[in-house]
């Protein structure tokens, strides 16, 4: 929509910078995390190109393996016994479901901006690991030198940080 009217692709950078407020907010921030889902959301419905994310969903395999989990995860409530349980799950899962079928059905990332991404994330997590080092002393328990998530969440951000 704002490709047509901008001449611009605008929508591609919105979907960037959806992607790089993602990238930080995984290793920083859960509001960043969840500012970014919302963004990336919105951007891929206010594109409306749903011809076009229809096609990508026919042609990914990934996607229909995807859908049927979460199809799955929905249905295996008919049989539960404690409803406001399921739904609370399914709402903290949601963005584990949501993430990548907006990534499958948006057009693919070129390599300059996936590395971008990488960069991003790895220097935020690096900034993090600084400012968790320089905040902690002795007395405190190493579990609690994590300053902005759970020190179990940061450790995998850490590990995936050396990884990429």
């Amino acid at each position: 929509m704002f490709d047509r009217w901008l001449n611009l692709p605008a929508h591609k950078y919105l979907h960037l910078t959806a992607l790089l407020i993602l990238a930080v907010g995984v290793s920083i921030n859960n509001v960043l995390m969840s500012i970014g889902t919302i963004w990336i959301i919105s951007n891929a419905i206010i594109q409306g190109d749903f011809k076009a994310y229809w096609e990508r969903i026919k042609k990914n395999k990934f996607l229909w393996i995807l859908l049927f989990f979460t199809a799955l995860h929905f249905i295996s409530l008919l049989w539960s016994n404690n409803l406001s349980y399921g739904f609370k799950d399914i709402r903290m899962k949601l963005p584990l479901f949501v993430i990548p079928l907006v990534m499958g059905i948006q057009k693919p990332l070129t390599h300059q901006f996936f590395k971008w991404i990488i960069l991003a994330f790895i220097f935020t997590v690096c900034l993090g690991s600084v400012i968790n080092y320089m905040n902690y002393t002795p007395e405190k328990d190493i579990r609690e030198m994590s300053l902005f998530l759970s020190h179990v969440r940061f450790a995998i951000s850490i590990n995936l940080a050396l990884g990429a």
